[in-house]
């Protein structure tokens, strides 16, 4: 794969090089800023810091983010919403709908939604592309343990938490039955964590490969990426502030 979107991986702030797969998949379409929504923050690693920093907007929805919410973004501010909530298929439409209304666009004109919830993330895809979301690009965690063509889905449990062991997500196989009429598998980072797949009408930017190509086993051993320092959220604050 000479045109592998891997050659282009590094991190800034995401957790592997998740960061420059982001960069060059936006830069090959054409857009250097962009709007976004991530389900599952960490405020000092996450896949959309970097594109704040470089003036995009966009909206952070995770409960365990409170904190930083009180201190920096009480109200939302012209570059960022937090939805400091518990994310569940009964809220997602609500979620998605304040998201929408912040960004000022449509279902139709999301860039970029990443989601990484350690469990229902299968299940809450489900319920956003339902709603008629479309968004040019999309990242999701997988369960690199099950190798394609096994399809395997973590049963809703609306309470589920990460117990640090093998039963989470759902394998990349699932993701790709669940998206393959509106978007393809681009590319899958190194270490097997997360999967990004290009909405259909943008393929011609992308060299496309087979998806047991694509497949990356999972290799965590190699996370968290090495990126210098340790992160903080310094630099998100200048500009929150």
């Amino acid at each position: 794969m000479p045109n592998s979107l891997l050659h282009y991986g590094y991190s800034v702030y995401s957790q592997n090089d998740e960061d420059g797969i982001i960069q060059i998949i936006f830069k090959k379409i054409g857009k250097e800023k962009v709007n976004f929504i991530e389900f599952g923050v960490e405020t000092n690693e996450n896949n959309t810091s970097l594109l704040l920093l470089k003036g995009s907007r966009g909206v952070w929805i995770d409960k365990a983010i409170t904190a930083f919410k009180r201190k920096y973004c009480q109200e939302p501010r012209s570059n960022l919403m937090i939805l400091d909530e518990y994310v569940t298929k009964d809220n997602t439409h609500e979620l998605i709908k304040k998201s929408l209304e912040f960004l000022q666009i449509d279902k139709q004109g999301l860039d970029f939604l990443s989601i990484d919830l350690d469990g229902n993330d299968y299940h809450i895809l489900c319920e956003i592309i339902n709603l008629g979301v479309n968004p040019s690009l999309i990242c999701v965690e997988y369960n690199a343990k099950f190798p394609l063509p096994l399809e395997i889905i973590v049963k809703y449990n609306e309470i589920h938490f990460w117990k640090g062991d093998d039963y989470f997500g759902t394998s990349l196989q699932s993701y790709i039955n669940l998206l393959k009429n509106s978007y393809t598998l681009l590319c899958c980072n190194s270490n097997g964590v997360n999967a990004f797949f290009i909405r259909n009408d943008l393929t011609k930017f992308f060299d496309i490969y087979n998806p047991h190509e694509l497949y990356m086993k999972p290799r965590y051993f190699l996370s968290p990426y090495y990126k210098g320092h340790q992160s903080s959220t310094h630099f998100i604050e200048d500009i929150l502030e």
